[in-house]
């Protein structure tokens, strides 16, 4: 993963993809990215719980949070080469932001069907830290999809952040350490706004005003 996280590895990422007379590079990144998809295939189909399927009513908390858990990690795995690109627009980038708004996309419906079923109170530690990566997907999102006119809030609450900062802002109850997460994703949130010229941030998710807190 430190090859991955590396100040450089975005710029280098797929810088071949659009020679096919150059050999495919066997980069962490390529590595990982095949060793998980071998074990998310090889993964017992009752373990499984297809985002595009899900059940009315959820499985076992456990086999809930291995589902979170493996699309936390396609998020993590590609979030590197958007947030780092140069060019989102060039095939590889392309293909890390589609796979961080799919497996966003489960994560919130995963969390959704466990709240739903089993209520906030069985979300563990591991699953507010899947809803704090999908958010900062979702604003990633909101900064560049978001078009001058739209409903702010309708758009969040489309993306899923508004769900995903309520689990944290409720879980942070118990878990205290939460709270810094959430500073977090309202002060990046703030800072979009405020380059959109629409502040409306305790509009959209009330609560506890933000708090400064360093980005991750």
């Amino acid at each position: 993963m430190h090859g991955i996280y590396s100040p450089t590895a975005a710029a280098h990422h797929g810088s071949n993809e659009s020679d096919p007379s150059k050999p495919a590079l066997d980069t962490p990144f390529m590595r990982i990215a095949r060793d998980l998809r071998d074990w998310w295939l090889e993964l017992p189909a009752y373990l499984r719980i297809a985002p595009d399927r899900m059940p009315s009513l959820a499985p076992p908390t456990h086999i809930v949070s291995l589902n979170v858990l493996y699309q936390t990690t396609i998020i993590l795995l590609h979030r590197p080469f958007i947030l780092g690109a140069r060019d989102l627009s060039q095939p590889a980038a392309q293909k890390s932001y589609a796979a961080c708004k799919t497996a966003t996309k489960a994560v919130y419906s995963l969390l959704k069907l466990q709240v739903n079923t089993f209520g906030f109170s069985h979300l563990t530690y591991m699953n507010t830290y899947a809803a704090y990566i999908a958010a900062t997907i979702a604003v990633f999102r909101f900064e560049r999809e978001y078009r001058p006119g739209e409903d702010t809030k309708t758009v969040t609450q489309n993306l899923g952040l508004n769900f995903l900062l309520d689990v944290l802002q409720g879980c942070a109850v118990g878990m205290p350490a939460l709270e810094r997460s959430v500073a977090i994703i309202k002060k990046r949130m703030k800072t979009v706004l405020d380059r959109l010229a629409t502040n409306n941030l305790q509009n959209l998710f009330p609560g506890s005003a933000p708090q400064a807190a360093s980005s991750t």
